[in-house]
């Protein structure tokens, strides 16, 4: 039997596809922690969630995050293989600390999924053939659509925190950097042509060393290979000018932002603004900082060997200059002067994916537990965010608040009086964001809505 197959088989059951990802910690009890182990290109990061704190939606306190550098976009050699015996002795070691740490903090179910380092690997099904056995960790390899996908749901998840606006989100991962457009009520919008840049700041810093000879001047290295970079953002970024409306936000998450912010976590990161000549200014203090210190790539290259698996100011630096350099660009043709650091990544879109579908039907919940994850009802999520439209104001019961073309969900006046708001606040035919907190199952179901705080 191939590895391949022997991998496959572990994910099936009878007929049923059994979730790839899923890796049970504490069995036969009912669900109170969550837990998404990302392996990407650059770290192996992990959240941690509580779930009942994430009842009446997105709140910073319900989560505890955790991350390692490893690198590991960095380890496939020239043939497109992710050697097991560097991945063991580089990322594993990472690997298995988190999921003690996930242990340690009761997490019930762990989710692990592996992004555009495991995912460009030939030999990717062996690496998770070993994790497997090794271990006895699942892990789900997700293609970029479902990348895409889960980094939107994040977003969406957090939104109530950013205006609403025509808004550019840009992810900036390690191999790749997705760019998602959103009208003003946050539907999505799809082009004919893709949207994707197909670099991130790893694959930049590996071209760094593919097209140019060890003993060039490391200035002007640095700089061809960001000019380089500018065709593939033309790119992307081409169907997004031809808009008849302009975008009038570009929000983005990628570990050279939440540096330059300069604050220590996501919460602290979340919202923080960066005009486009603060990013040129520190992307300039990256380039002489890398130059002052190092005369040739070949230079550049030697100091890297002995510290490619730690975190150094120097890749710290690289990551620096290539990352702003893309937002920059990205700005520049979009016609913006400012980027919105986001913290809420693809994690947070993950967790929020089985919260909402799966989790509900796990058969150790409590009748409790099991509210406080969604169902759904014609696309209308329990847990989610929805601009709706004002239908009526009613003294007596509350904000009625059209929801789709068939349901209308309510703002009750206990809401409404719990956070000291006035009806007169309000106007009919309004745009109002709201969050879908409870559906009711009766014969005409009802729909339970929250405001922001």
């Amino acid at each position: 039997m191939s590895v391949h197959k022997a991998y496959t088989d572990q994910r099936t059951k009878g007929n049923a596809v059994v979730d790839a990802s899923m890796n049970l910690l504490i069995p036969d009890k009912p669900i109170t922690k969550v837990a998404v182990l990302e392996l990407s290109t650059r770290a192996c990061k992990l959240l941690v969630a509580d779930i009942k704190r994430l009842e009446n939606g997105f709140s910073w306190d319900a989560f505890k995050n955790e991350s390692h550098l490893t690198n590991t976009g960095h380890l496939i050699d020239s043939n497109g293989h992710l050697p097991w015996k560097t991945f063991k002795t580089n990322v594993l070691p990472s690997i298995k600390k988190l999921l003690k740490r996930a242990r340690h903090e009761n997490v019930n179910v762990l989710y692990c999924v592996a992004t555009a380092a495991i995912r460009s690997a030939v030999n990717q099904h062996d690496i998770l053939f070993k994790l497997k056995r090794s271990i006895d960790l699942n892990v789900q390899i997700l293609d970029q659509d479902q990348e895409s996908a889960a980094t939107v749901r994040a977003f969406k998840w957090g939104t109530e925190n950013i205006p609403i606006q025509r808004t550019i989100l840009m992810d900036q991962g390690g191999g790749s950097t997705e760019l998602s457009a959103f009208c003003k009520d946050l539907n999505r919008l799809s082009f004919d042509e893709p949207t994707q840049i197909p670099m991130g700041t790893t694959s930049a810093i590996q071209r760094l060393f593919d097209s140019h000879l060890e003993t060039d001047d490391l200035k002007s290295c640095l700089i061809k290979t960001s000019q380089n970079m500018e065709q593939f953002i033309n790119r992307a970024t081409y169907p997004l000018q031809q808009t008849p409306q302009p975008f009038e936000r570009l929000v983005a998450l990628g570990s050279a932002l939440t540096d330059a912010t300069q604050k220590k976590s996501n919460q602290f990161q979340h919202n923080t603004k960066i005009d486009r000549i603060g990013l040129l200014l520190k992307q300039e203090d990256a380039l002489s900082a890398l130059t002052q210190q190092f005369q040739n790539l070949d230079a550049l290259k030697a100091h890297l060997q002995h510290d490619l698996h730690t975190s150094s100011e120097t890749q710290r630096l690289l990551v620096t200059y290539f990352g702003l350099g893309m937002v920059v660009n990205v700005l520049d043709r979009l016609n913006l002067h400012e980027v919105t650091v986001y913290g809420i990544g693809l994690r947070y879109g993950i967790c929020h994916q089985h919260i909402i579908t799966q989790l509900r039907s796990y058969s150790g919940q409590s009748e409790d537990q099991k509210n406080v994850f969604a169902t759904q009802i014609d696309g209308l999520h329990e847990g989610s965010w929805i601009v709706g439209t004002i239908s009526n104001i009613d003294p007596r019961y509350g904000i009625f608040v059209r929801l789709n073309e068939k349901y209308t969900g309510l703002v009750h006046i206990k809401v409404l009086r719990q956070k000291r708001l006035s009806l007169s606040s309000f106007r009919r035919k309004e745009s109002l964001r709201v969050y879908l907190k409870r559906i009711q199952h009766t014969p005409k179901p009802r729909f339970h809505l929250v405001l922001p705080d």
